[in-house]
């Protein structure tokens, strides 16, 4: 049934920022188009991001057992949004807790076993292990998604937990990268003013650009090196310090922040811009909803001659949902993923970890 007519997927993101859990329901044939049916973010329940976001104090069983723990608990909710109805296959991006691939590591919770456990739907999961046993970085995945089912823009931007972006060549190549940490920080700094986000850019509307916070922000990804992908420990303990101790009010700390993520936008997009396929630019995840942030990032755009194009609230709120399925489609396809272009991987395997195929 894989490769033959419609297949219906469900991608499942739970993102580095812990507000909640992204499900979307994609339908892929085998001549490469999609749609998306149904989606939505439903909230992660609160006795659950604490022991998330402290899983690296855990001992090794305890730890583990949050890993099972937390994937029937996704396997019981998503059995609930379906609601009875019926999907071929889930794909699961959990929580990540580690992500080194100098160290070969890359570990998400929410263990697929005990999702299919609880569904009885089979599932895949841990997509990104395989392309670090080459050698590769195992991040960023989002361009996979973009090579074979957006070929009408060529360039991304995701502004998510942490903020990554891809060029897409006229030859077939691809740039991609994490950029900064992104709604994680400015989350952490809304919350200094008792609020859970800067929604609407309330906060940052009133902010002023702080030069010397700036200039501490980047000095701080120059000392984190070259490395392709960002682990969510590189941002709570080496970026996010930074601003959340900094003097300077929150919303000057945001509007610094949000400066700091279009420079680094900048230094990525302009080695290779003039190789892109075409200058219309995506630009999604939750950061998209925050009008001063998009405000800063067209500013940036406009000066190097990019267009933001309109993604819609559909693939703006759910394109990893979207990333995920896809993936998973392509494991029970038994087709290698082909991230090794940009993740500098030795090798193209077929990624994931499969239960009940």
């Amino acid at each position: 049934m894989w490769s033959d007519g419609e297949v219906k997927v469900l991608g499942l993101m739970s993102g580095s920022s812990l507000d909640g859990i992204d499900l979307a329901i994609c339908h892929f044939t085998p001549d490469r188009r999609y749609r998306i049916s149904r989606a939505e973010t439903i909230a992660l329940d609160k006795e659950w991001v604490d022991p998330l976001r402290d899983f690296q104090q855990l001992p090794y069983y305890e730890g583990h057992k949050l890993d099972i723990g937390f994937g029937l608990y996704l396997g019981e909710k998503i059995a609930e949004w379906l609601a009875g109805e019926r999907v071929d296959l889930i794909g699961v991006h959990g929580f990540t807790v580690a992500h080194r691939p100098d160290r070969v590591i890359s570990k998400q919770l929410g263990h697929g076993q005990a999702i299919f456990h609880a569904t009885g739907i089979p599932v895949v999961d841990s997509f990104r292990m395989e392309d670090i046993l080459g050698g590769g970085s195992g991040a960023p995945l989002a361009p996979v998604v973009e090579r074979d089912l957006l070929k009408e823009t060529g360039i991304f931007v995701n502004l998510g937990g942490i903020s990554n972006a891809s060029i897409h060549g006229k030859h077939g190549e691809v740039w991609a990268r994490d950029l900064t940490g992104c709604n994680q920080v400015s989350n952490m700094l809304a919350q200094e003013a008792g609020m859970a986000m800067d929604e609407d850019g309330k906060l940052s509307s009133s902010g002023t650009e702080d030069r010397q916070l700036l200039t501490l922000a980047e000095e701080c990804c120059l000392k984190r090196g070259e490395a392709l992908s960002i682990a969510n420990e590189w941002v709570r303990n080496d970026l996010a310090p930074i601003f959340t101790e900094h003097e300077a009010s929150v919303p000057d700390k945001l509007a610094t922040l949000y400066a700091h993520q279009a420079a680094r936008l900048r230094q990525f997009l302009e080695p290779n811009l003039s190789e892109a396929r075409n200058l219309n630019c995506m630009i999604t995840g939750g950061g998209a909803h925050n009008p001063v942030l998009m405000d800063i990032m067209r500013r940036e755009l406009d000066q190097l001659g990019v267009v933001v194009v309109d993604a819609g609230e559909q693939m703006i709120d759910f394109k990893e949902s979207l990333l995920i399925a896809w993936m998973a489609y392509l494991h029970a396809t038994k087709s290698p993923l082909g991230a090794w272009v940009w993740t500098g991987s030795s090798r193209d395997d077929i990624a994931g970890t499969s239960y009940g195929l």
